[in-house]
């Protein structure tokens, strides 16, 4: 399914996927990413293992700026005990052992629990997954993982994610709009 809409940023295109999406489940993958072939039949395989809300998985990075330097090198990661586990548990987890990812392209997501939650992206803000990612993860009961990292995130000179001149606007964003809404004893 094709959407046209003007341009409203990332978050509204986000928001606007997960309204019209009619699949159990959402998957998000950014325009200059990759998965692997495999991922979306994985990460079900664990959803459905396990009812799971959430499966979290981990990720590789492949390096398009610098080819002299290391190319390709997966992300921290801290495998869970249980099989479930809240989503609380998940995030203190992975914060205590340096390995939290805010990157909402890490995780599937069940289409129902965030319709149900209404966990829909703050419009307008930079780097809108700080903000979403620990909200969702608060709301939910049952998150599982997966080791495979079947995401394949490019690191370009060209990225938003390199542009300096949004480092002041994103922390304006924290100030303004997500810090006064988490609280960290809510976790």
């Amino acid at each position: 399914q094709v959407v046209h809409q003007q341009n409203a940023g990332l978050s509204a295109a986000r928001n606007t996927g997960m309204k019209v999406s009619f699949g159990k489940y959402i998957l998000f993958v950014d325009s200059d990413d990759t998965i692997l072939p495999m991922a979306c039949e994985e990460l079900v395989r664990g959803a459905e293992a396990y009812s799971a809300e959430i499966v979290a998985a981990n990720s590789c990075w492949i390096n398009e700026i610098d080819v002299q330097t290391k190319t390709h090198w997966d992300v921290c990661w801290y495998e869970i005990e249980a099989k479930v586990v809240s989503g609380r548990e998940f995030l203190l987890g992975q914060l205590e052992h340096g390995c939290y990812m805010s990157a909402v392209w890490t995780n599937l997501y069940q289409r129902e629990f965030l319709m149900k939650n209404m966990l829909f992206f703050v419009p307008d803000i930079f780097r809108e997954d700080e903000e979403w990612t620990p909200r969702v993860f608060a709301l939910a009961q049952r998150v599982t993982q997966i080791k495979s990292a079947f995401y394949q995130y490019k690191l370009r000179n060209q990225s938003i994610m390199r542009d300096d001149s949004l480092a002041v606007k994103r922390q304006k964003d924290f100030v303004e709009i997500i810090a006064p809404s988490v609280s960290i004893m809510e976790l």
